[in-house]
């Protein structure tokens, strides 16, 4: 997310594809920076008040975590890093390398929820293809202000109203905030009797919305009496991707 405070400082020497052979400083407010993070890779995006941008990545091997204190060498391309090697990549202003070479040390990291980037502090280096010069310095990202992680929930009516040919209108409540729709899939049952509901819910920007469905029987015909609503409801965290889900099982009575 968004950083209050940060500074970018890259040394490229010459012969260096990424930096071509110039000195950058670019610090907030003037530069923007973004950053996200899955707790294994730390991305940071800046875009510079004079045009420059730069994508940032700095990876621990697969299926570990970043930690501060942490020397990270033998770095390939994030794309091509194994569970033992780490993983960077610096390109900008449409250059990258064909292949990465490096190191990085992570000197502070503190995550919010969800993997959030709280703070950031690296200094690295690295050469495309290995051989060339080595482009170095440093990055510092704090306070990276990130939203409040998000929550969702469906809140079935406990009341339900069935219709002439044995179909039951159910209807409830339902938050999801900022992330993606909502996906709802459900069964009701009354004895042998079932019926399904599968619901694309937009996300309200805030507060709780409504939801209907008309459920079909299968087996036989819904009446009038006790029933149970099983129900599954799954949306993605819109700024970091991450996935979430929640089930609840109703009693319903139908009327």
């Amino acid at each position: 997310m968004s950083a209050q405070k940060a500074t970018l400082q890259m040394q490229s020497p010459a012969g260096d594809y990424i930096g071509e052979g110039k000195t950058y400083s670019e610090p907030t407010p003037t530069d923007a920076f973004v950053s996200r993070s899955d707790e294994n890779t730390v991305t940071v995006g800046v875009t510079a008040a004079d045009g420059n941008f730069w994508t940032l990545e700095f990876a621990a091997p697969l299926g570990k975590q970043l930690k501060a204190g942490t020397t990270y060498s033998g770095a390939v391309g994030v794309l091509s890093r194994t569970g033992k090697q780490p993983g960077i990549s610096i390109s900008g202003e449409g250059r990258g390398c064909g292949s990465e070479a490096g190191s990085f040390t992570v000197t502070e990291l503190a995550f919010g929820p969800y993997g959030y980037v709280q703070n950031f502090h690296a200094t690295f280096s690295q050469s495309c293809e290995g051989v060339q010069p080595s482009l170095t310095d440093s990055i510092a990202v704090d306070d990276a202000q990130w939203p409040t992680p998000p929550r969702i929930a469906l809140r079935p009516a406990a009341t339900a109203h069935v219709g002439s040919r044995g179909n039951v209108t159910l209807h409830g409540t339902y938050i999801c905030g900022y992330g993606t729709p909502l996906t709802v899939t459900g069964t009701l049952s009354q004895g042998g009797v079932t019926g399904s509901i599968d619901l694309q819910l937009p996300c309200p920007s805030a507060g709780t919305a409504s939801w209907k469905a008309l459920v079909k029987p299968v087996g036989g015909t819904f009446h009038a009496g006790a029933a149970t609503l099983a129900t599954a409801a799954s949306a993605t965290d819109s700024n970091y991707g991450i996935p979430l889900s929640k089930t609840r099982t109703t009693a319903v009575t139908i009327s």
